[in-house]
């Protein structure tokens, strides 16, 4: 069954049985206020793609590819981007709510994340080095045998990373974020 291809498409306002992205093949298309949540983009192709202020959570995203997707003020809680393809994988997150979503043993290198909410997120395995997570907050965020080499983390916050079962190689932090490299060693830190 040969794949639906759509390109330079603009999606406004689509929600419900309206949205069928999965097996399609979308080039150059935005998505601006869509509810894709609980949609099914299986084996879906998304390339040089914008989703904006668009509802992305619970979205089953096997063996999904994105090449090039800026996702921008969209809410995506509980995702498995780990389900992804991820040959060619490369996206962009601003403003985004990733809340308690899976990007786990992949590869992220070079990642944006901008002001996101990475509350409860699992990076295990995963490979974010050279990865901006640029203002972003990171409670509760699970960084387990995650490559940070040269990783920029300046501006991020409430986060917990042990220097000890993590790569932080050249990995580029603020001094007011040191404890939480160190809070784990209940040291007293002040100015």
């Amino acid at each position: 069954m040969e794949k639906l291809f759509i390109e330079d498409k603009v999606f406004d306002g689509v929600a419900g049985v309206d949205f069928v992205a999965a097996g399609c093949e979308f080039d150059g298309c935005r998505f601006l206020n869509c509810d894709c949540a609980g949609h099914d983009f299986s084996g879906a192709v998304f390339s040089d793609c914008v989703f904006e202020n668009c509802n992305i959570s619970s979205v089953v995203m096997k063996e999904t590819a994105f090449h090039k997707v800026l996702f921008k003020s969209s809410k995506m809680m509980g995702q498995c981007f780990d389900d992804c393809n991820e040959f060619g994988l490369d996206f962009r997150f601003e403003t985004c709510n990733l809340e308690y979503s899976f990007f786990t043993n992949i590869i992220l290198k070079r990642t944006a994340f901008v002001e996101c909410s990475l509350r409860g997120v699992d990076f295990s395995g995963s490979d974010l080095s050279e990865a901006v997570l640029g203002n972003c907050d990171l409670a509760s965020a699970i960084f387990d045998r995650t490559n940070l080499a040269k990783a920029d983390l300046r501006s991020a916050f409430n986060f917990q990373i042990d220097p000890e079962r993590n790569n932080l190689n050249r990995a580029r932090f603020s001094t007011a974020s040191l404890y939480g490299l160190l809070g784990r060693h209940n040291l007293n830190i002040s100015d």
